[in-house]
């Protein structure tokens, strides 16, 4: 599936950049182990927004959800911030 970077020109990225620098390792996987009220409180947005962009992430293919209160970048996702952080340099 394809993706534009425009996707990310907003709160998208700067969510799977939270996650992504938030990441730590639980059982040989990297993932954020957060409820949405703490990344929500962290990022300075709502519960109910936070909850908005990480189904989109979920649905596009960015983020997985292993379990509940964990999210993990996909390939997919840091292929995505990898190209976003190229592109502002």
């Amino acid at each position: 599936m394809e993706f534009t970077l425009e996707f990310f020109g907003n709160e998208r990225y700067n969510m799977l950049k939270f996650l992504s620098t938030h990441q730590t390792e639980i059982k040989g996987e990297l993932v954020v182990s957060m409820s949405q009220q703490d990344i929500g409180d962290t990022m300075h947005i709502s519960k109910l927004k936070t909850n908005e962009i990480l189904n989109e992430l979920q649905d596009e293919g960015f983020i997985s959800v292993p379990r509940r209160s964990r999210y993990k970048l996909t390939e997919k996702g840091a292929k995505a911030l990898k190209l976003m952080e190229k592109k502002n340099v």
